[in-house]
């Protein structure tokens, strides 16, 4: 699932919340941001704090920052050259 998926499935079950009594104290099924394709049981009041993430996989903000950790990025940053070497 890519991270529009994810976006566009989190979107419809904010918006079946918000039509349903008391769904501030009542947890949905989210999906977990990162793409892992966890279920994430959340009031609407705590994913609208905090997002949808499951334990352990919400990146740090200076990963966000760095561009590492994004939603449905697959590949570790890559790695950085000493003063001598050469790319392989």
């Amino acid at each position: 699932m890519g991270s529009e998926d994810i976006k566009g499935w989190n979107e419809q079950v904010r918006r079946l919340a918000d039509s349903l009594p008391r769904s501030a104290e009542t947890k949905f099924g989210f999906s977990c941001q990162c793409g892992c394709g966890t279920v994430v049981p959340l009031t609407s009041r705590n994913f609208d704090a905090n997002g949808a993430w499951a334990d352990g996989h919400k990146p740090a903000v200076s990963d966000l920052a760095m561009g590492s950790g994004a939603v449905g990025e697959t590949e570790p940053p890559p790695a950085r050259l000493e003063r001598g070497e050469e790319l392989s």
